[in-house]
C-alpha cells in the first residue's frame, strides 16, 4: 500500500477511535497514545519502531465522567445535639421575625396593620 494511502488510512481509523475533536485538557494522554500507536505510519522508513494501533488504554475525549459526589455528612453523636440545633435555629428565626415585625410597624400608617 502506498505511503500516502496509509496515512488516510491511519487518520480515518484516528477519527473513529477518538473522534474528530481531541480535549486535551480532558484527556492528555490521548495525543501520546495516537502517537504511539501510528507514528509509524508517518515516518518515511515502514518505521517497525511504532506500535501497531489496537485497543486504547486512555480515556478517549469526551465528556468527563460527573464528579463524585461529596460524602454525606457523618450523624451527630446524640439525638440531643440535633434537637439543641434545630431550637437554636428557630429562636433565632422568632427574633428576625420580631424585629421585622416591629420595623413593618413603624413603617406602616397607624390603623392599616392588624
Amino acid at each position: 500500500m502506498a505511503s500516502r494511502e496509509k496515512q488516510d488510512r491511519a487518520v480515518r481509523e484516528i477519527r473513529e477511535r477518538y473522534g474528530d475533536v481531541i480535549n486535551l485538557s480532558t484527556s492528555p494522554l490521548v495525543l501520546i497514545e495516537i502517537i504511539r500507536n501510528y507514528r509509524n505510519v508517518f515516518e518515511d522508513d515502514d518505521g517497525t519502531g511504532g506500535v501497531s494501533p489496537g485497543t486504547s488504554t486512555v480515556a478517549v475525549a469526551g465528556p468527563d465522567s460527573p464528579p463524585t459526589p461529596p460524602s454525606p455528612p457523618s450523624p451527630p453523636e446524640s439525638g440531643r445535639l440535633e434537637i439543641d440545633e434545630i431550637l437554636k435555629g428557630i429562636l433565632l428565626l422568632q427574633r428576625q421575625i420580631d424585629t421585622l415585625d416591629k420595623k413593618l410597624d413603624r413603617l406602616a400608617q397607624p390603623g392599616t396593620r392588624n
